[in-house]
């Protein structure tokens, strides 16, 4: 009877460690094809035309699936599908404003397999606070965004009422964020590169963000904004979208400034010398952009004037 034991308590040992070696190896299926076009309105028509010209399925009815699939990490975002009244709305917008914007021949190269129109996106912001019974609680806010990009699919989240009354500073934010969906994309993808100089620039002022390689803090490091663990596919395409939506005037003076732009070295009596990374980064995108025949700068300064 021990020798039974011990016989079925390894072979469950073992068929416990396969499973689980199993399981770890497992990734979501990918979604399904859909039904393309849609449907047999008017700008079905469009984007069956679209797609022929561009290889880009616009989908304002997809799937969960559709949305957060991605093989290699968890996708902390969620979506609504379009309010299909302001289909035809939303994408003249986006179209008109913030891809027509770029070369054909670019986003022939750089578009996804999808374009999803969305009513609204979102992730959720973690906090705590007190519940009505005093209890100290985990909470969550959702955060709204314009667009966002996942495995094959870029995301635009203002098909809605909203769309017929963008502000200007909505309508910059709109270019901006889709300008960083559609870079973010195409170099996570290898669509285009994320040229050498910018990747060790990233990693060098990343690795420690700022102990060994001047202060604390995501500027210091060379990044625009925060970004938790800001890979360089992040950091290449948030230097895109704030040339696209700034001045040159402006973008000098948001970022290329010490107080900003503080990156840098100690000697051993602490005086620090100034490396500046983020305006050596901001020139390699501009030269690296202006070898495919676009003027980053050019777009800043005519989106900076929308009215």
């Amino acid at each position: 009877m021990k020798n039974l034991k011990y016989i079925f308590v390894s072979l469950l040992t073992i068929f416990c460690m396969t499973s689980c070696s199993n399981e770890g190896a497992l990734t979501p299926s990918a979604p399904e094809e859909p039904d393309f076009p849609q449907g047999t309105n008017s700008y079905d028509k469009v984007f069956e035309q679209y797609y022929k010209d561009y290889g880009t399925m616009v989908l304002y009815r997809y799937t969960d699936a559709d949305f957060r699939w991605n093989i290699t990490s968890y996708i902390p975002y969620y979506s609504e599908i379009a309010d299909e009244n302001y289909v035809s709305a939303a994408w003249t917008f986006l179209n008109d404003n913030c891809l027509s914007i770029w070369p054909n021949s670019f986003l022939k190269k750089c578009l996804p397999n999808r374009i999803l129109l969305a009513s609204s996106i979102w992730s959720l912001k973690e906090g705590w606070d007190y519940d009505d019974a005093g209890n100290y609680v985990k909470t969550y806010t959702k955060v709204y965004h314009t667009s966002v990009y996942g495995l094959n699919h870029i995301a635009f989240g203002l098909t809605n009422s909203t769309i017929a009354n963008l502000t200007t500073a909505d309508k910059k934010t709109a270019i901006g964020e889709v300008a960083y969906s559609l870079i973010g994309y195409a170099t996570s993808r290898s669509k285009i590169d994320v040229p050498t100089a910018f990747k060790t620039l990233h990693d060098d002022y990343t690795k420690y963000n700022g102990e060994d390689e001047g202060d604390w803090g995501y500027n210091a490091a060379g990044c625009l904004e925060y970004i938790y663990a800001c890979d360089v596919y992040q950091d290449f395409a948030m230097y895109v979208k704030y040339l696209m939506t700034m001045s040159k005037d402006e973008f000098t003076a948001a970022f290329l400034n010490d107080s900003f732009d503080c990156g840098g070295t100690y000697d051993s009596n602490y005086n620090k010398t100034y490396t500046h990374p983020i305006k050596q980064k901001y020139q390699i995108v501009i030269d690296y952009f202006n070898s495919l025949g676009i003027d980053l700068q050019a777009i800043g300064a005519k989106t900076s004037a929308l009215q």
